[in-house]
């Protein structure tokens, strides 16, 4: 697509609901989407998007806390994902957001276009031309999704990769 000579994409989310929307935000094009397969859920689908406070964090306390709103707090969420409202988005009289006045995707400074990976999209307000109904489209889609047989595990393959590399280097 960067070539502008687009043909196809694959892209992991090809099922999720508004994909459409976010790709042509991301690309400029209009998208067709085909949903091949049913909806799933794995442990790298579930574990892609992770938080975890290091273990030698100087002040645990203070970044669980920080989690806790990213998941909670509506205000924290949509800043995440939008930005500074009047800086970087503005809220329409429908309840979505846009650019404010002459603001675009290019002169924002914060065009993320990702409020799905920002802790929980469900608080985040959707963007102007969003399928009103996405959030309740994605929560049926994560309710109908079918469960892996090893959904919660995850192979670690540290002892593999460094044997691996310990016999390359010998």
């Amino acid at each position: 697509m960067g070539a502008h000579i687009p043909f196809a994409m694959h892209t992991m989310l090809d099922c999720k609901p508004g994909i459409t929307t976010i790709a042509k935000r991301n690309t400029g094009y209009d998208i067709v989407n085909k949903q091949f397969v049913d909806y799933f859920a794995t442990s790298s689908q579930v574990n892609v998007i992770c938080r975890a406070i290091a273990q030698n964090s100087k002040n645990p306390e203070a970044a669980m806390k920080l989690l806790n709103l990213m998941y909670s707090d509506k205000d924290v969420v949509t800043t995440l994902s939008w930005g500074i409202e009047g800086t970087h988005y503005v809220y329409m009289d429908d309840g979505f957001v846009t650019y404010p006045e002459g603001v675009d995707d290019k002169t924002s400074g914060w065009t993320l276009n990702t409020s799905w990976m920002m802790s929980n999209q469900f608080l985040t307000p959707l963007w102007e031309g969003e399928d009103a109904e996405l959030w309740n489209k994605q929560k049926a889609a994560n309710d109908s999704a079918k469960k892996s047989q090893a959904l919660g595990y995850t192979f670690d393959g540290s002892n593999v990769i460094n044997g691996a590399l310990t016999h390359i280097i010998i």
